[in-house]
């Protein structure tokens, strides 16, 4: 468990330093590639090939990086994750490039909104589930 405990530690903060480098002018192949050294600063592997989907391409399931250059106001899918000594975490997170408008501010607040009514329902479901940043790929069934 500490292995794959350290594997989602990676992949979280990996996600925290690759937010804070998203600029408007770089591909979905170069953000790609970033993810792909902040892990490995960090002392991982990529757990899979990273998934950077921008603008438009944000809408479609699994699209390889492009050399779609994001443009401010994008909002950029991430579907990424760092190995450590053989487990695998996994993340799949949306960005803004720059500042958030109101409508893209409204939809987090949707969405936070969501999990916060549904945690207590979940509560009772068989297993203990956590993964990366909220979400960690852990599946343990409880005795």
């Amino acid at each position: 468990i500490e292995k794959l405990d350290r594997a989602a530690a990676i992949t979280d903060a990996a996600t925290e330093m690759l937010f804070s480098r998203l600029s408007a002018g770089q591909s979905e192949a170069e953000v790609a590639f970033v993810i792909g050294s902040v892990i490995g600063e960090l002392g991982g592997a990529l757990a899979f090939p990273s998934l950077v989907q921008s603008g438009p391409n944000s809408a479609l399931p699994h699209l390889e990086p492009s050399n779609r250059k994001l443009g401010r106001g994008d909002l950029v899918l991430l579907d990424f994750g760092a190995a450590f000594a053989g487990y695998k975490a996994d993340t799949t997170r949306m960005a803004v490039v720059g500042e958030p408008t109101e409508k893209q501010r409204e939809i987090e607040i949707t969405v936070t909104t969501d999990r916060a009514t549904l945690k207590p329902h979940l509560e009772n479901v068989s297993g203990l589930i956590t993964r990366a940043t909220n979400e960690r790929c852990l599946l343990q069934s409880r005795t």
